[in-house]
């Protein structure tokens, strides 16, 4: 049985539909959706969106909570207490059920650190709200699974039910300064309870296991804390309260003053502002400025819940405002949403990956995260899915191909993927290590079977080569006496006027003004002099982009690429796009800068273009290089030409050169032109 891997794989595709209130920015570039499922109910997708202002590459889990086998978590680190900061990697891989997980709440960099919101895992309250009650927001999921954001009330208090006493607890594992305050703190945050020393003599410490009071100590050493209760910590005035009010044996019950009953609550976490409330944009209440990767969660109105990031404070990865967050994720269905501590702490993992681009390329130790988490057993064997990296590749580049199996309810199968069969069809390669290396160019498809299932991916392989069928060695003006015939050069700007370069400068001239009435092109030329010198022949349009029609079959186009970029000049894509579906039958895309395209996702955006568009046309691309080389990629030409000031200046006869280019109907050639040729 054979499908083709629902392109559902590697989907590319334009959303402009879907992001109506994005669809009012920029110009779009590019835009691609990746797609992979992760478990029954639970998708991850790649959004990345290339703009005029920069790169929006954004990643989203998205998990079914009408899934039974769907359900929520916090994390944190488990061996030490959350007191410790720990990388969001290391958290995951302590549990097994954890199919994706996003960096949670703001947090103290102190030692110990601390949530500066709400925490509840199974009804425990593990940190109590943030003390500002409307400013910090807490995600909470009850234990009917329905998924609400609120901004709740700090304040505590522990319930003495024996003697119908209350005493008021200012926080939940978050530290008092000189112990002035009683605080609760649970094995989930440390290990043992502070406990008094020379300093702080008269602490007290109330331990509660299981709602009851099992000792009272003061002034004593630190205890381990129940795994099931907690310590209630304070010195001073407000230890004496503790010591006179709880006695071994007491049922205690640590509760809200105000607002939710916290034993309904399944999982709580803190967050920030609440960006969308019922489908509409909110008023922030926390200030976070700056465009600047960030995260979010957010429901839908069909009842998905949606964890976000975005990359930002990266070369061209501009990132987010939090209300372009709000905005991205109303357009993409969210009926509700809420902003997560962004910047550095950004990071969400998927299928035990880290799908945003890290700043610094490292992990920050975070406090805190949200997981989704299937209780689904993995049946047998159904189908798969494929994915490979890029489908459009170079001979002898590798590409990873990545197998994931499913049981018949898309729960994912642990099966080693070396056990599957790999095939090529329609082209040559090998597969190494889950990568394939193809050793010829054309279309083909990656085909995968195990246990009579068979998925498939279509890719195309280019082959890149330095010789040229249209490349004349030792081009003559007799060969160029048809059709029309282009120059090009670099710039010819003189440093030094030494006497001998005026020489070869005027030389230069005298050979270009024996072309047949060529239309001549002198890229980021500084040398007037010699401009002036070729008459009316040099058509270059300088160094901003534009276009020189030359006939009704050739078009020369000039790009700027003076900052490293295209998209950074407003409107140049587009032009670049429109002239590339142009009717001519010829087109030179000429570099007016000696600056390389430094994006590299925009460099190969670019070649993609100029080899789609080659394939019915004739490209050639003319920039300055460090000599006189080609290449060929497909039916794509790249073509290089140094500067004057570049040239190795040693060997007359094949140092002193410029492009001439013959477009005859059907009949093209180039080459380089030896100005001391014969002599």
């Amino acid at each position: 049985m054979k499908r083709t891997a629902c392109i559902v794989l590697t989907v590319f595709m334009t959303m402009m539909s879907m992001l109506s209130a994005y669809a009012q920015g920029p110009y779009v570039i590019d835009e691609r959706e990746r797609k992979q499922t992760l478990a029954e109910g639970v998708v991850y997708k790649n959004i990345f969106r290339f703009t005029e202002e920069g790169v929006y590459n954004i990643n989203i889990v998205e998990a079914d909570i009408s899934n039974e086998n769907v359900g929520f978590d916090i994390i944190f680190n488990e061996d030490q207490g959350f007191s410790k900061r720990q990388k969001l990697s290391s958290m995951v891989t302590k549990r097994d059920d954890v199919l994706a997980a996003i960096n949670g709440d703001f947090f103290s960099m102190s030692n110990p650190s601390f949530s500066l919101g709400t925490m509840v895992r199974d009804g425990k309250i593990l940190s109590n709200p943030h003390y500002e009650e409307q400013k910090y927001a807490s995600i909470i999921v009850d234990d009917s699974k329905n998924v609400l954001f609120e901004y709740l009330s700090p304040n505590m208090k522990a319930v003495n039910t024996a003697k119908n006493v209350e005493v008021p607890v200012a926080a939940v594992n978050k530290p008092s300064q000189y112990f002035a305050n009683i605080v609760a703190l649970t094995s989930e945050y440390v290990k043992n309870s502070p406990g008094a020393d020379d300093t702080y003599y008269d602490v007290c410490e109330v331990v509660v296991d299981s709602g009851i009071v099992r000792e009272v100590r003061y002034g004593q050493p630190p205890v381990e804390i129940p795994k099931n209760g907690y310590v209630l910590v304070a010195g001073g005035n407000n230890g004496a309260l503790l010591r006179d009010n709880f006695i071994p044996g007491e049922s205690v019950e640590l509760l809200a003053s105000t607002g939710p009953d916290y034993s309904k609550v399944k999982t709580a976490m803190g967050a920030g502002s609440v960006i969308i409330r019922d489908g509409q944009l909110t008023q922030l209440t926390q200030k976070v400025r700056g465009k600047a990767q960030r995260s979010a969660i957010g429901i839908t109105n069909d009842d998905k819940l949606v964890m976000f990031t975005v990359d930002g404070r990266l070369d061209n990865y501009v990132g987010m405002e939090p209300e372009d967050v709000a905005s991205y994720m109303l357009s993409i269905g969210c009926k509700d949403a809420v902003i997560l501590d962004g910047g550095g702490s950004t990071e969400l993992i998927a299928n035990d990956r880290i799908r945003n681009t890290l700043v610094n390329g490292t992990e920050r130790e975070i406090l805190n995260a949200f997981a989704v988490k299937t209780s689904a057993e993995p049946g047998e064997f159904d189908h798969m899915e494929i994915h490979v990296d890029k489908n459009l590749m170079y001979v002898g580049e590798s590409a990873q191909v990545e197998v994931c199996f499913f049981d018949r309810d898309d729960n994912p199968v642990a099966i080693d993927a070396s056990r599957a069969d790999f095939d090529l069809d329609g082209i040559e390669g090998r597969f190494e290590g889950g990568r394939l290396i193809p050793s010829e160019a054309g279309k083909g498809t990656i085909e995968v079977s195990y246990e009579g299932e068979t998925e498939e991916i279509e890719i195309e392989v280019i082959e890149k080569r330095s010789s040229d069928e249209l490349n004349v060695e030792d081009i003559s003006h007799e060969q160029l006496d048809k059709g029309v015939t282009l120059a090009f050069l670099g710039n010819m700007g003189i440093s030094k006027k030494r006497l001998v370069d005026n020489l070869i400068i005027q030389k230069y001239e005298k050979d270009i003004n024996k072309l047949e009435d060529p239309s001549i092109f002198m890229i980021g030329n500084t040398n007037q002099e010699m401009e002036s010198g070729l008459w009316d022949k040099v058509l270059s349009p300088g160094g901003i982009y534009g276009s020189t029609h030359i006939d009704d079959e050739i078009l020369v186009v000039s790009l700027d690429n003076s900052n490293g970029a295209f998209y950074k000049t407003q409107g140049q894509w587009q032009f670049l796009e429109d002239s590339l579906n142009s009717d001519y039958d010829n087109i030179v895309v000429v570099f007016n800068s000696k600056e390389q395209l430094r994006f590299d996702k925009e460099a190969e955006l670019f070649k993609k273009k100029v080899y789609e568009k080659a394939k019915d046309k004739n490209i050639y691309v003319v920039y300055r290089g460090s000599g006189f080389s080609q290449t060929v990629e497909g039916n794509a030409r790249y073509i290089s030409i140094p500067d004057y000031g570049d040239l190795h200046k040693g060997d007359y006869k094949n140092d002193y050169r410029y492009l001439v280019m013959n477009i005859n109907g059907d009949d093209v050639k180039y080459g380089y032109m030896n100005i001391f040729r014969g002599e």
